[in-house]
């Protein structure tokens, strides 16, 4: 559960929260991604709409990046 997500919430970052944009590279259809993304304001008790905020998501994003390719 803890990789779908992560992987939702990177590309849901990363397509600049646009559904379809980020529904297409995953995969997914667009109701699945909705439901995910909102299981993951859920957990994270987030609107995602903080400026701050999501620069803290998107910089612990590449940090994990970072290191794995260090390995």
């Amino acid at each position: 559960m803890i990789l779908f997500i992560s992987h939702t919430l990177m590309a849901f970052l990363h397509n600049g929260q646009h559904t379809a944009k980020t529904s297409s590279e995953l995969n997914i259809h667009k109701n699945t991604l909705l439901y995910r993304v909102n299981k993951i304001k859920k957990l994270l008790n987030s609107s995602l709409d903080e400026g701050d905020e999501l620069f803290s998501y998107q910089l612990s994003f590449k940090i994990l990046d970072y290191m794995s390719s260090q390995l």
